[in-house]
């Protein structure tokens, strides 16, 4: 089935070389328990990502999506090749290029950082077209490599817990995105690489345990102390966490880890309420990252 073909409840969001569908469903205040948002379903073929209120919507979501996929042609974000995939298997290959041996190297600190790869090549790419090109996709995709990498290669979290009379799993909080820039980009990314890890490693997550008050600058244009001074009070406690705090430790997770502020800033949030930071998890580690960690920055 073509873009042309598609009935009138389906938007083109991509330019017309690469045909990615949205599937969007304003659904106002039908259910008891819904807030009056309406929810967006992004975008077919492979994974929809309602609100994560919406159980049953996210029930429905995960039960249809299969059937859909059989009736939509999809390309690869990265290089237009036509896939079923989120990234066809050429990319995947490259991308994996990219994967570190020992992802828990840089586990040590007072912030541990458990990363995926390092951030280039086509797994750089991947990222982009996820944050930038309304590609949410990719996220499931990635967000299962990061969560095998961590079955896999396991960091020492369990004594770590246990050395801070805090035993159990560790609840996954993803860094989260000012609502205003959520609103625009429609989801934010490390939300749904976290619902994929967790999925794969059975951690529970937080989608509520931090919000963002301020609506920072983006990091990537600042020098390390800019963005230091950016991220001052840039979060507060999430809903989740207030009505319930944690008897565990946090694993923050986010897609990139450059020098640290954004997860500095988190923890600092989170251990003035007296909840545990266990480190932070990432897809990818910039150079400089991995550098000032081994420095002991």
């Amino acid at each position: 089935m073509k873009a042309k073909d598609l009935p009138s409840f389906f938007t083109l969001h991509s330019p017309p070389q690469i045909p990615t569908f949205a599937f969007c469903i304003p659904i106002r205040r039908c259910i008891a328990g819904f807030n009056s948002t309406p929810y967006t379903l992004h975008p077919l073929p492979y994974t929809l990502y309602p609100s994560e209120n919406c159980y049953m919507l996210q029930w429905f979501v995960r039960s249809f999506t299969p059937v859909f996929n059989l009736f939509l042609e999809a390309n690869c974000p990265l290089c237009e090749r036509s896939t079923a995939k989120a990234l066809c298997l050429d990319c995947q290959r490259q991308a994996n290029r990219c994967r570190l041996e020992q992802p828990a190297q840089t586990w040590q600190g007072d912030l541990p950082l458990f990363a995926w790869g390092d951030y280039r090549g086509t797994l750089k790419q991947a990222i982009a077209a996820l944050k930038y090109k309304n590609k949410p996709q990719i996220a499931r995709l990635l967000g299962r490599w990061l969560g095998e990498a961590w079955l896999t290669h396991p960091p020492c979290w369990k004594s770590q817990a246990a050395s801070k009379h805090r035993p159990g799993s560790p609840w996954v909080v993803p860094i989260p995105l000012h609502a205003n820039k959520q609103r625009q980009r429609g989801y934010n990314q490390a939300a749904l690489l976290a619902e994929s890890f967790c999925e794969v490693t059975g951690l529970p997550l937080a989608r509520k345990g931090l919000v963002r008050m301020r609506q920072t600058e983006a990091q990537f244009s600042l020098t390390v102390v800019e963005r230091q001074r950016n991220l001052i009070e840039a979060f507060q406690i999430g809903e989740q966490f207030r009505r319930r705090p944690p008897t565990t430790p946090v694993l923050l997770l986010d897609d990139i880890y450059t020098t640290g502020a954004t997860a500095r800033s988190a923890t600092t949030t989170l251990r003035r309420q007296g909840i545990s930071v266990l480190g932070m998890g990432a897809i990818a580690r910039t150079m400089a990252s991995s550098h000032s960690i081994s420095q002991g920055a």
